[in-house]
């Protein structure tokens, strides 16, 4: 079994371009990590969540299902990404 790259060369989040290698193993998730969660209810269209992702320029939503009690927040109840939009558009239009 091989090991996964520790370094890598090319661009950045935000389209930036960083010279040089740089080491996995130095650079931690919350340093390249999108702040927050784009979300939206289970209640979404199609194209309210195509809109969502656009404007947050994010690849996966965060969907909310019903919470267990009235006073609870909304809870994860899946992740849609951007497969799973290229899976809608394909299906509707076979």
């Amino acid at each position: 079994m091989t090991s996964p790259p520790s370094a890598v060369t090319g661009s950045r989040r935000g389209g930036s371009r960083r010279r040089g290698a740089v080491d996995l193993r130095a650079i931690t998730v919350g340093e390249v990590m999108h702040p927050g969660v784009v979300s939206c209810a289970q209640t979404a269209t199609a194209a309210e969540l195509v809109g969502m992702m656009s404007s947050a320029r994010a690849h996966c939503v965060a969907v909310t299902g019903l919470p267990r009690e009235a006073d609870d927040p909304p809870r994860i109840w899946g992740i849609l990404s951007t497969l799973d939009v290229i899976d809608i558009l394909h299906r509707a239009g076979s």
